[in-house]
């Protein structure tokens, strides 16, 4: 598996997750150097943006304006 694809996998599977956690995407946007992805979770109100960097390979996570998650992807 190329790195790309990894990064897309995973990105991918975070994204699965949160809206499987019943948040409700807002914004998807995937550009060569930045793919971001909003979300808005209707009962308590918590937003949060997927931001990653397919040419660093890294992924960060903010809920409510807070980084939750950053991670690089092998």
């Amino acid at each position: 598996m190329t790195s790309q694809s990894r990064f897309s996998k995973v990105f991918d599977e975070r994204v699965n997750s949160l809206m499987a956690d019943h948040y409700c995407k807002r914004v998807d946007t995937r550009l060569p150097h930045l793919w971001l992805v909003r979300l808005h979770h209707m009962s308590n109100g918590n937003d949060v943006v997927l931001r990653g960097y397919p040419l660093d390979h890294m992924i960060i996570q903010t809920t409510n304006l807070i980084v939750t998650h950053k991670e690089i992807v092998e």
